[in-house]
């Protein structure tokens, strides 16, 4: 699992937490705004699990964060099913 330092991105931020994955990933077809992609040591989510998220509220070059959790961006693959 990633550690991910938050005050690297533009959230303010005062701890460490582990960032789940979500490799390989795309945005959602029928839920814009959403990632939909496998992911990858979340807390409460087993490994190799496809999910949707939750709307996104801020992302960038290989992160996105939903309201409630950082996610660590592996490939994008836009043909995924």
């Amino acid at each position: 699992m990633q550690v991910v330092d938050l005050q690297d991105s533009h959230e303010e931020c005062e701890h460490k937490e582990p960032a789940p994955r979500l490799d390989p990933w795309r945005w959602h077809p029928h839920r814009p705004g959403s990632l939909y992609g496998v992911v990858y040591g979340h807390l409460h989510l087993e490994d190799g699990k496809l999910i949707t998220t939750t709307r996104v509220r801020s992302h960038g070059s290989g992160w996105a964060q939903t309201r409630n959790t950082f996610y660590v961006l592996g490939s994008h693959d836009p043909s995924l099913r």
